[in-house]
């Protein structure tokens, strides 16, 4: 990565030219079934990890802290009729409404929830193609999750309760639903200057519920997931198996990230490292 120096350099840029790659050392929670209940141990696993609390998991629930331990989850039930299918979620809403520090941004045109009972719509998805309603199921609640017009999403983080602070994690998961083909759901790692840190897939499980989550243990700051689910997106015309079987079409539950905390500043050996740095570049 080439970096141009002029006037004042961001701490980023700067601290991702003089940073020491740390090697990763993922570990993985990967299940999947036909029902919750399939895959409810390994959640419940993976939850008690990136929450390091000992045997018991600890929910921040939203917002308060700040916290240094316990885990945040995405819940898409708290989501408003105002902001659900065929309207869309803003991707600050689980930072801002529902602080539990996380941005959610896709290569699409907006982001979608699922109706819920009593909204007059088909559930599942079923107002963008009825097939949908029968094809997905939840992990909970009613409302599952899917970018609009895209396969790809984009998560970062926040510290909870200050929306302008940004934070990294050292794990995030999710359930996909109704994925047929494991490499098609999968979830990319970028640390918190931008350095690639992982890609996995989710297994297989058509009809039925599948998790991914990676905690990281070698001390890797998080600061964004890319999410891929399926191909093509979620379309009117379009159903699970069709396009001469080719089509794969994956919607998405919960999400579920250690405490995002906010990312340090400099210490005195970085910035010495950094006046270092700006002084060479001057004499060039």
């Amino acid at each position: 990565m080439t970096t141009a120096l002029s006037g004042r350099v961001g701490w980023a840029a700067a601290l991702a030219a003089l940073s020491v790659s740390v090697q990763a050392a993922p570990v993985i929670f990967s299940d999947a079934g036909a029902t919750p209940a399939d895959i409810l141990d390994t959640v419940e696993a993976f939850k008690v990890q990136i929450s390091q609390t000992g045997p018991v998991a600890q929910n921040n629930g939203v917002g308060g802290g700040p916290f240094s331990v316990g885990f945040r989850q995405i819940n898409w039930d708290q989501v408003p009729t105002a902001f659900a299918t065929p309207n869309f979620m803003p991707g600050d809403y689980f930072n801002t409404a529902v602080p539990v520090g996380a941005v959610l941004s896709t290569t699409g045109n907006g982001l979608r929830v699922s109706a819920k009972t009593g909204e007059g719509l088909p559930l599942r998805f079923g107002d963008i193609q009825p097939s949908y309603e029968t094809t997905f199921q939840s992990y909970d609640g009613e409302r599952i999750y899917a970018a609009n017009l895209s396969t790809v999403t984009d998560v970062r983080f926040y510290v909870p309760g200050d929306p302008t602070t940004p934070a990294f994690v050292h794990g995030f998961g999710l359930v996909f639903t109704d994925v047929d083909k494991s490499p098609l759901a999968s979830l990319q790692f970028y640390d918190v200057n931008g350095n690639f840190l992982g890609g996995f897939s989710a297994p297989a499980a058509n009809n039925g519920l599948s998790f991914l989550g990676v905690w990281f243990n070698a001390a890797e700051q998080i600061g964004r997931v890319r999410i891929f689910a399926g191909s093509p997106p979620l379309m009117p015309g379009i159903d699970d198996g069709g396009m001469g079987g080719l089509a794969d079409v994956i919607a998405m539950g919960p999400f579920f990230f250690s405490e995002p905390l906010a990312i340090p500043e400099p210490g005195p050996a970085a910035l010495l490292s950094l006046g270092l740095l700006g002084l060479l570049w001057r004499r060039r």
